[in-house]
């Protein structure tokens, strides 16, 4: 996507999604510094590719690393910090990470929350700094990365990673975040990244399915492009296709939709064979 279309979704969002500092039941009892922290994060992601907001995420955030761009962003951390208020300096991190992540749902960048969500991982790694208001700042987030917050972070890093399931746990992760797009306590950009991710995520598992129930039915098997996304086997799976195979996603409608989309490009030859199977 170009600058010119990012910046056009920028625009959409800030005009749909408050930037103050909290959903918009808790905005009355926002800390006036947070405005400049989330003001800063949106104009770089307006500015920069994934890359570079990642940086400036890792300067302002786990470096607290001062600079002529970022120099009043850093002072709202660190007053976040001397408040002494936990639970603000978590929500202010929270919303923090769903911005971006929030923004590159959007955009379709999902490999840059995993590398977001991966800078938290590097904190037991660092040495301990001379200056005492980064101790306490690294203090301060390896707390948060022991809470129930960054817990529900990891779900996104997870749904983004394109990668094969590798716990059980992970087959649920669209309920996992459709629950966090429905807790009123959540910011409203975590409420929005988890309702866009659950919807892809239960439309994937959906196709998928669907797909490779159709190579089942066929005859056909190939494991290596269809592989069956349940953890059910495949004699239980015809069994189940057969019985629900009314009006509704295994319909011989959306089946021959999906054979449609599997033998566009094929020759004539090819497609005879396929029709047949």
């Amino acid at each position: 996507m170009g600058k010119k279309a990012i910046a056009a979704t920028i625009s959409r969002y800030e005009r749909c999604y408050p930037t103050s500092s909290q959903p918009l039941d808790e905005q009355s009892n926002a800390h006036p510094s947070q405005d400049a922290i989330y003001q800063f994060l949106l104009q770089a992601i307006r500015q920069h590719p994934p890359e570079r907001v990642l940086l400036e995420f890792k300067r302002l955030w786990l470096d607290g690393e001062a600079s002529a761009d970022n120099r009043e962003a850093v002072e709202a951390v660190f007053q976040l910090l001397r408040s002494g208020d936990r639970q603000m300096f978590h929500k202010a991190l929270k919303r923090s990470c769903y911005i971006p992540i929030n923004n590159w749902n959007i955009t379709n960048q999902q490999p840059a929350i995993g590398k977001l969500i991966a800078l938290f991982e590097e904190l037991n790694a660092r040495s301990q700094s001379r200056r005492l208001p980064l101790n306490r700042l690294r203090k301060r987030l390896c707390d948060f990365v022991s809470s129930s917050d960054y817990q529900e972070l990891k779900v996104f890093a997870v749904a983004s990673s394109h990668s094969e399931v590798s716990h059980w746990s992970d087959r649920y992760t669209a309920y996992r975040l459709l629950s966090q797009s429905r807790n009123a306590a959540n910011s409203i950009e975590q409420r929005e990244a988890a309702r866009r991710l659950s919807q892809k995520l239960d439309y994937q598992f959906k196709f998928d399915l669907a797909r490779y129930a159709a190579r089942l039915h066929g005859g056909e098997r190939r494991p290596d492009t269809h592989q069956n996304p349940t953890a059910l086997d495949d004699d239980f799976l015809r069994l189940v296709t057969i019985v629900i195979a009314k009006p509704g996603f295994f319909s011989y409608k959306n089946l021959a939709n999906i054979f449609l989309k599997q033998t566009r490009d094929l020759d004539y030859h090819s497609f005879k064979s396929c029709l047949q199977k």
